[in-house]
């Protein structure tokens, strides 16, 4: 004879399976019926909140993800925009540098005043400002690159 679970052998016992779902009703005659167990719906209303949270947690890391490539995209427009800004500011910075040169010969030979002079000196160093100023963007848009890429947090 095969050993069965005590609570199955004394008449009118109940015992519950697995989640819940089904019970066993002991029967005079010693045989077992299956019935349903009266839940009032509570596990089919945590399953579909399960569902439901499921879904919910998808549409949340969707919009992450979409969110994450409009960041990288906008940094990479800045960074696009950084380059030109830096290449006219290499441009200017070497016009001012030519002016400052032209201007300390001229008044070497005697053709111009010192004035002319300061002022290409300041020019120059107005360009060299700008230049550093777009080095200094180029940068922080490189980092705040590394940073919408995953790279962590400032």
């Amino acid at each position: 004879m095969v050993a069965q679970p005590r609570a199955l052998t004394r008449p009118r016992a109940l015992a519950v399976a697995a989640l819940g779902l089904v019970l066993l009703v002991a029967a005079p005659a010693g045989a077992y019926e299956v019935a349903a167990v009266p839940d009032g719906g509570t596990l089919r209303a945590d399953r579909r909140a399960a569902i439901d949270e499921l879904h919910a947690s998808a549409e949340r890391y969707q919009q992450t993800v979409l969110e994450s490539f409009g960041q990288v995209a906008d940094v990479l427009d800045s960074l696009s925009q950084d380059a030109a800004s830096l290449t006219a500011q290499t441009h200017a910075l070497a016009t001012a540098q030519s002016s400052l040169e032209l201007s300390r010969r001229s008044y070497g030979a005697g053709n111009t005043g010192i004035l002319q002079v300061l002022d290409a000196q300041r020019q120059r160093q107005q360009a060299q400002l700008g230049f550093v100023r777009a080095q200094a963007q180029q940068y922080l848009d490189t980092t705040q690159l590394f940073l919408a890429l995953g790279g962590g947090r400032l």
